[in-house]
C-alpha cells in the first residue's frame, strides 16, 4: 500500500510541475500579446495621424478610438438610397445595398 501512495504522490508532483510550466507559458504569451497590441496601437496612431506632433498627444488612443475617428470622418453615399454611410461599412445601414469597391460609389463632398 505504501508503494501505491508513493506513486500517487510522485504523479501529483509531476502534474503540479506540468501545471506550473503551463502557467508560466501562458503568462509569457499574455505578455507578448500585450506588447504586440501596444505596438499595433502605436503604429495605428502614427499612421492615422501623420500631421500631429509627439507633444500634442496626452497618451496613445485605443484601436477602437482610432477606427471610430477615421470612420466618422469619411462618408460614402449609398448608390441605391442616397443615404450617408461610414466609409468602413460593407452594406448600407438603411437599405442593405453593397458598399464594396466594385459598387459605383459617391463620396461625400467633404472627402473631395
Amino acid at each position: 500500500m505504501e508503494y501505491i501512495d508513493g506513486i500517487i504522490g510522485l504523479v501529483i508532483i509531476i502534474l503540479a510541475w506540468a501545471v506550473y510550466r503551463l502557467y508560466n507559458q501562458v503568462s509569457a504569451l499574455r505578455e507578448k500579446v500585450f506588447r504586440l497590441g501596444k505596438r499595433l496601437n502605436e503604429t495605428l496612431y502614427k499612421v492615422t495621424r501623420p500631421n500631429k506632433e509627439e507633444s500634442d498627444k496626452d497618451g496613445w488612443p485605443s484601436i477602437v478610438d482610432v477606427a471610430d475617428e477615421v470612420s466618422t470622418k469619411r462618408k460614402v453615399i449609398c448608390p441605391n438610397c442616397k443615404r450617408e454611410c461610414s466609409s468602413t461599412a460593407v452594406k448600407c445601414y438603411s437599405c442593405g445595398a453593397s458598399l464594396t469597391e466594385g459598387a459605383d460609389l459617391e463620396w461625400d463632398e467633404r472627402d473631395k
